[in-house]
């Protein structure tokens, strides 16, 4: 015991003279001692002046985005959040030189305070103190009264096929009416491999079959006709989606299809919704509430958006974080000849060929 005891304290009072040798009746050793810091043992943080938050835009219900101008000395950029009263907490990293931070999972109505900080090649932050705010929107009110009647030349123009599915997972999703059976690959939907016109995924009616088009890792064109007739002038919901490996389809909230392939993917030539490109191979009927998603969504996904046959505010979805981009088709008062609005962020559409009475009172 009285061993213990020398060794504590010649270890105690060996912080000026860096090591102790202590010595028992048998064995000589020397333990490296463990000081506490003194104060020039913590690096201080960046120097450099940033000005931290530039601005927040795309505000919507459950998301916005946050800007920043970047800086040479960093190596990332740290933003943190929080509600008035609350902490900060860190809410996304991202690494120089990027400048901008899309924050998702908000709460609508709802006021958030911002800062950005950067972070050194040691893994240090800068300590601005500028902070932005900005409140969420309220949830809209939800009615679906409207679609969008489509004759064979008309469609919607959206966005690059390759932004609306950034990687090699996605969703599409959107409920259909047609009464013609005779359609010869009329494409409910198309994505496009590159910067000209060449799918890379559709959706058509042909003939009495809903026909799935699609281009592998080889960019061999292949096709998988389902033995489902959807032309009977009622309304169904469908969803495709791929998730690196699988390709399923559900119809009103049932797995009707479901294969395994790769997939080329996405360019930068707009995708197209109710034609192949411009009025190319465009169908005949009405479609409403599309939605395009970065996700491949489950089954208990699709049966949530089916919702038993009743459409509902999908910004409420439990996967909604992945939505890129949903159109109302008329039910927002601001659709017109010109812009169909984006409901879930900046994706915009162009109708092509589209006039302001064809978006009619009927749907599911």
């Amino acid at each position: 015991m009285k061993y213990l005891l020398i060794i504590s304290l010649l270890f105690i009072s060996a912080c000026k003279d860096q090591a102790v040798k202590t010595k028992t009746d048998t064995v000589t050793r020397t333990i490296e001692p463990v000081c506490p810091p003194g104060e020039d043992d913590y690096p201080d943080p960046p120097t450099t002046v940033f000005n931290g938050i530039k601005n927040i835009t795309d505000i919507g219900q459950t998301k916005l985005t946050v800007h920043w101008d970047g800086l040479s000395e960093a190596s990332a950029y740290m933003v943190l959040q929080r509600e008035p009263g609350e902490k900060f907490k860190v809410v996304h990293t991202r690494n120089a030189p990027g400048q901008r931070a899309i924050i998702s999972n908000l709460k609508p109505n709802t006021t958030y305070e911002f800062t950005v900080r950067f972070i050194d090649s040691r893994g240090l932050y800068d300590l601005n103190e500028t902070v932005l705010s900005a409140t969420t929107s309220a949830w809209p009110i939800y009615t679906n009264g409207k679609s969008l009647a489509l004759n064979g030349v008309k469609s919607v123009r959206v966005a690059p096929s390759e932004e609306l599915a950034p990687g090699n997972t996605f969703t599409f999703s959107a409920w259909v009416k047609s009464s013609d059976d005779n359609q010869n690959d009329g494409r409910i939907f198309t994505m496009h491999k590159s910067s000209g016109a060449s799918s890379a995924i559709y959706l058509s009616f042909d003939k009495k079959k809903i026909l799935i088009g699609y281009r592998n890792a080889d960019d061999d064109l292949k096709k998988e006709r389902v033995n489902q007739n959807l032309a009977d002038s009622f309304w169904h919901h469908i969803v495709l989606t791929y998730n690196n490996r699988f390709y399923v389809l559900y119809i009103d909230g049932v797995m009707i299809k479901r294969f395994e392939d790769s997939f080329i993917g996405m360019g930068t030539h707009p995708a197209h919704i109710g034609s192949y490109t411009g009025s190319q191979k465009a169908m005949v009927g009405n479609i409403d509430e599309v939605s395009f998603w970065s996700s491949a969504l489950g089954a208990t996904d699709a049966v949530d958006i089916y919702n038993s046959g009743t459409p509902y505010n999908i910004l409420r979805h439990r996967r909604a974080n992945t939505l890129m981009a949903w159109y109302r088709m008329g039910d927002d008062n601001r659709d017109n000849a010109s812009v169909i609005y984006d409901q879930a962020g900046e994706y915009n559409a162009d109708p092509v060929n589209v006039r302001i009475s064809d978006y009619v009172s009927e749907s599911p």
